[in-house]
């Protein structure tokens, strides 16, 4: 008995697996076209200078301390 390894049979497995992921992320980018995941660049352009960590203002607009260690 030939191992599913061997031969032709592992080379249409990856052909078709090949085809099943170039069909899934065909189907991904499509959707995010008609979605509009690529409308605003803009403001795309911006977000990796955002920090993620948002920031406590006190009532004057001013960064307010943290608890816990003392700001310098």
């Amino acid at each position: 008995m030939q191992s599913p390894f061997e031969g032709t049979t592992f080379l249409v497995m990856w052909a078709l697996f090949f085809l099943l992921m170039c069909g899934g992320l065909w189907a991904f980018f499509l959707w995010a076209i008609r979605s509009g995941q690529f409308e605003d660049q803009d403001r795309a352009r911006y977000l990796p200078l955002e920090s993620g960590i948002p920031k406590e203002l006190d009532e004057q607009g001013a960064l307010a301390p943290k608890s816990g260690r003392p700001q310098p």
